[in-house]
């Protein structure tokens, strides 16, 4: 399929995935799932399968089909496999979509890493902005949701810090490195959406980012050629001297939208660790132990624990809620799958091109998601799978070029793109 429009589907279900209003009670049957990117997505089938005549599958991908096999089994020994079945089919779905995504940049001609990092980019971008117009200006957009917390096109502020803290864990080493234009106007673009993660309030995102941005941090500071550290130096020094301007939209909002301070205060001036182990995640903490100590081997199934072991809420933790629904069985393998994900990044960091430094800054950002999983539930979240399929492609473009190319890069160079030492393999991947 051709460049522009690749980028163009990829930026539109990136831009989609950010409307997550559904027509029924959420979570509640087929219509309290579906959302418009669902729709979309459909589209990416055709281009990404039919027209290309190839699936291709990375090592990765198994593990994960295997983990589907796993809930499969769980879902056909439960207690209400009913229940279950639209749950398995939406994790599924935003499974195959993941495939899907990175097949499209696999086959698409003349495509690079830097292509879909900005095809990505520029829709959180635009989601950030009217996320901020709701917030500030026009707050009856989107059904009129506010809650204290920034909503905008999300059904709640969780949704909302899950897809921005998600999209920079990849979009911040991008741009570190360099794939993402490092100008004014893209580094202030990031800074509005990291604005908008501030402003939910949502902890687990922010704590999730926070771990990351640190481990960044000192990857970009130690790590790479002594040219490396300077440019990651100066784009450092040009977000330090941008973000007063955060700070400032932070402080207007305290002043003029309403419950923000109070949910602040709430969420985190306030935040005692013994009343939340005691609350919510120590009643969804029980809840899952209960489930566990009934199905340890293969676990209740998906969508088994809601009117069995909590009146309505689901478990909010992924490595609970896995160990409780699939057991230690799919638990297991679910662990195997994240752990080849973390080595495929490590793996893929080693080099001087800037696809390596993209790899290297982006395994301390992915650390820090895995710590705000604690308490999110990741698998199903579409903009997981954007991630993750970035990620692939990524290591992918890595792996074949070092199969590929017989260029041994001097000591002195100091990292270009796979694009730019001459080996365009890729491009006609």
């Amino acid at each position: 399929m051709p460049r522009i429009p690749t980028l163009l589907l990829i930026s539109l279900y990136c831009l989609m995935a950010a409307f997550t209003t559904v027509e029924g009670e959420a979570g509640q049957g087929v219509a309290g799932r579906v959302i418009e990117a669902d729709l979309l997505a459909l589209g990416l089938f055709l281009p990404a399968f039919l027209m290309s005549g190839r699936i291709r599958l990375e090592a990765n991908f198994w593990f994960y089909l295997a983990f589907m096999g796993m809930m499969l089994a769980s879902l056909l020994l439960a207690t209400r496999p009913g229940d279950g079945i639209i749950e398995y089919v939406v994790h599924l779905f935003n499974f195959v979509v993941g495939i899907a995504l990175f097949n499209l940049c696999v086959n698409a001609r003349d495509f690079s890493l830097s292509d879909v990092l900005y095809a990505f980019f520029y829709a959180a971008a635009v989601v950030a902005v009217l996320c901020l117009l709701q917030f500030f200006v026009f707050p009856n957009w989107f059904g009129g949701r506010q809650v204290g917390g920034l909503v905008g096109t999300f059904r709640n502020t969780g949704q909302a810090g899950t897809y921005f803290g998600t999209a920079l864990a990849v979009l911040l080493p991008a741009m570190v490195v360099g794939l993402i234009r490092r100008s004014a106007f893209n580094v202030m673009a990031m800074l509005l959406i990291v604005m908008c993660l501030v402003l939910t309030v949502k902890r687990a995102a922010l704590l999730g980012f926070s771990v990351g941005l640190v481990g960044l941090l000192l990857a970009a500071a130690l790590t790479g050629s002594l040219e490396d550290r300077r440019r990651n130096l100066t784009f450092f020094v040009i977000a330090l001297v941008l973000t007063p301007v955060v700070f400032q939209i932070y402080d207007f909002a305290v002043q003029n939208v309403s419950g923000l301070e109070s949910r602040f205060e709430r969420k985190v001036t306030n935040f005692s660790v013994d009343e939340f182990m005691t609350k919510f995640f120590g009643e969804n903490s029980a809840a899952a132990l209960r489930a566990f100590q009934d199905r340890p081997l293969l676990g209740v199934g998906p969508n088994n624990i809601v009117g069995e072991y909590t009146e309505k809420y689901e478990i909010h933790s992924t490595p609970l809620s896995i160990l409780s629904s699939t057991g230690i069985l799919g638990f297991l393998v679910y662990l195997l799958f994240l752990g080849h994900l973390l080595w495929t990044i490590w793996k893929a960091g080693a080099g001087r091109l800037m696809e390596n430094r993209f790899m290297r800054l982006a395994f301390p950002m992915v650390c820090g998601l895995i710590v705000s999983w604690g308490y999110t539930y990741h698998v199903r979240k579409r903009e997981f799978w954007i991630a993750y399929a970035v990620i692939m492609f990524g290591a992918f473009l890595i792996k074949r070029y070092q199969r590929q190319s017989s260029i041994k890069l001097p000591a002195q160079r100091t990292g270009p793109s796979i694009y730019q030492t001459g080996n365009v393999f890729a491009r006609s991947a």
